[in-house]
């Protein structure tokens, strides 16, 4: 136990911010052109080889998937590899330029911790197609969540934040929050 370090006091400007070059990745698919293409740090609203507007959000299992199911089976171990290297890559969030890296991507509640599933089937039945949960990482403070929840049993909308292992109830002034400090979205 005297090994243990008490990090309330730790000053986190000081730190640099890195995440792993998979998470800032968006993938796509279009369904005009049947084309797949990923973005990194970047949102596509038309597809990049046809201008079609008819696209769609893939998760990154989706994208592998579809991407395996194209590709010769010598191929196939290539694109692992590059995978694998984008999951284990680490991107300075600084470089990204004029505080791109506060810019914060939405996923589902897929990516949450196994307690904060848990904990948030007490607010919603996160299972439930009609309900809708958008969930928004913290970027510079690694286990802290945003959430936008939508519960269409009493067609209430509203915001959770996930840190240190409890959900605390918040009202955000804009939607997808931004990371800005330690104090997180702003």
């Amino acid at each position: 136990m005297k090994h243990i370090k008490n990090f309330e006091s730790f000053d986190f400007n000081q730190t640099l911010p890195v995440t792993t070059k998979n998470f800032l990745t968006n993938f796509y698919s279009c369904d005009e052109c049947d084309a797949i293409w990923k973005e990194l740090n970047k949102e596509s609203h038309k597809c990049k080889f046809c201008n079609s507007t008819e696209i769609e959000n893939l998760s990154e299992d989706e994208f592998y998937n579809i991407q395996k199911s194209r590709l010769e089976e010598d191929e196939i171990e290539d694109m692992e590899s590059e995978r694998s290297n984008d999951s284990e890559e680490l991107v300075n969030l600084f470089s990204l330029g004029s505080n791109r890296y506060l810019e914060s991507k939405t996923f589902d509640f897929s990516i949450l911790p196994e307690d904060a599933l848990k904990e948030l089937s007490d607010y919603v039945d996160y299972n439930n197609p009609e309900n809708k949960v958008e969930v928004v990482p913290d970027p510079r403070v690694d286990g802290t969540f945003a959430l936008r929840v939508y519960r269409k049993s009493d067609d209430c909308t509203f915001d959770l934040l996930w840190n240190r292992g409890d959900y605390d109830g918040v009202e955000f002034s804009s939607w997808p929050p931004t990371s800005g400090d330690l104090k997180f979205f702003i």
